[in-house]
């Protein structure tokens, strides 16, 4: 198998958080074909887990889809910041927890097929409440689900956000309880 060439590149959109581009590609079968890619800054996605083995899941209104959403604590890595310091700011942000306990479980794309962004999960136990620091854009309701709870809501189709149903798999496996959902 051999990758596709890029012959020219357009850029069409260039925003705040995310740039569109168009590229012309060589197929290995020799028909060239454009792509329309998103380009999105690395982010960051954590399962938090309390004492009482509650998952902390995010109720958020998302624009894009006009729907309220819940989905695991999530967002952007600054600029020169690790993906370890931006997951421990995201908790604190969406959460109002701090974790004693945050552990890189691995990364993943979301959405390959037209988008660059890569997500970097994380596991946050040990957790210790601080003052909340939503950003000014965020309107977020906590919600603490009990873990044996969550298939529940993956089978009844309430949890929709692929990046959270990514870190729940991720999440259960690390902690040995993958049977379970």
């Amino acid at each position: 198998m051999q990758p596709e060439k890029c012959l020219k590149t357009t850029t069409r959109f260039k925003g705040d958080s995310l740039t569109i581009r168009e590229d012309l590609v060589l197929l290995p079968s020799g028909i060239q074909f454009q792509r329309e890619v998103i380009e999105h800054s690395s982010s960051v996605v954590i399962l938090p887990i309390d004492a009482s083995n509650n998952i902390l899941l995010v109720k958020q209104y998302r624009h894009a889809i006009k729907e309220f959403t819940l989905e695991a604590p999530a967002g952007g890595i600054d600029q020169n910041e690790s993906p370890l310091d931006a997951a421990n700011r995201e908790l604190e942000e969406e959460t109002g927890y701090h974790s004693n306990s945050l552990k890189f479980l691995g990364t993943f794309w979301s959405s390959p097929g037209y988008c660059n962004e890569i997500l970097h999960a994380f596991i946050a136990q040990s957790l210790i409440p601080i003052k909340s620091r939503q950003e000014i854009d965020e309107s977020i309701i906590l919600k603490k689900t009990p873990i044996q709870e969550i298939s529940v809501l993956l089978r009844k189709n309430k949890i929709k956000d692929s990046k959270t149903i990514s870190i729940i798999t991720l999440g259960l496996m690390h902690l040995g309880l993958s049977n379970e959902t």
